[in-house]
């Protein structure tokens, strides 16, 4: 009885540990933040959209996967078309197959990622999208640029809002006049999705907050 209870404690304490330092559906641990960033990453790019409404587009992506159904980056675009239709959860199969067609391909793995992060973000899934987002930036070994401010949004919308800050304020650091006023945020954010800038915002206000509190 005695070991037993020893056994459940050890348990528990373990899961509040693990809780403490990982995501708790992936098991992947927290990212932590450089004190900054500027490389570039040519595979950080999201696929050119079709418009679920045009059959043309369609039928020419359609053509290529046909004669090239190992084209990882037609299968990232039929992705997304796939989530534009309604289809969310054959959009993220399709991106499983992604990942699993670029092989050992790190360039290949690298676009999959990325973009894989942001169809699970924009799906509400924040904490899997860090997931796939640290992958991306194993891979490209260095200190992208995208990543302070990507993984701002994706920590603030998982709930880890304080990692989230200290991420925004690398991204502040690397690009004051970007990141740090709002006419810069504005600027950087144009072409941004609503539910992208709706964070991004969310961050930089929490983040001028806490600047002016100091």
């Amino acid at each position: 009885m005695i070991l037993r209870s020893f056994w459940a404690r050890a348990f528990a304490l373990a899961l509040l540990c693990t809780g403490a330092t990982a995501f708790a559906q992936t098991g992947e641990e927290l990212p932590v933040p450089f004190e900054a960033y500027g490389e570039d990453d040519p595979f950080a790019v999201a696929p050119k959209r079709i418009d679920p409404t045009d059959n043309r587009a369609k039928q020419t992506l359609e053509q290529i996967l046909q004669y090239d159904p190992d084209n990882v980056n037609a299968r990232i675009q039929n992705a997304e078309l796939l989530i534009g239709r309604g289809v969310r959860q054959r959009g993220l199969d399709e991106y499983a197959y992604a990942l699993r067609l670029a092989g050992t391909d790190e360039k290949k793995l690298r676009s999959v990622y990325w973009n894989y992060g942001w169809a699970l973000f924009h799906g509400g899934e924040a904490r899997g999208a860090v997931t796939q987002w640290m992958q991306a930036e194993r891979l490209h070994g260095g200190r992208p640029e995208w990543v302070p401010t990507t993984y701002a949004m994706g920590l603030w919308a998982a709930g880890e809002k304080d990692l989230a800050l200290q991420f925004y304020r690398a991204a502040v650091r690397s690009f004051p006049r970007r990141w740090g006023v709002a006419a810069g945020l504005q600027e950087a954010t144009r072409s941004w999705t609503a539910k992208q800038k709706l964070t991004i915002e969310q961050v930089y206000a929490a983040w001028r907050e806490n600047v002016g509190s100091r």
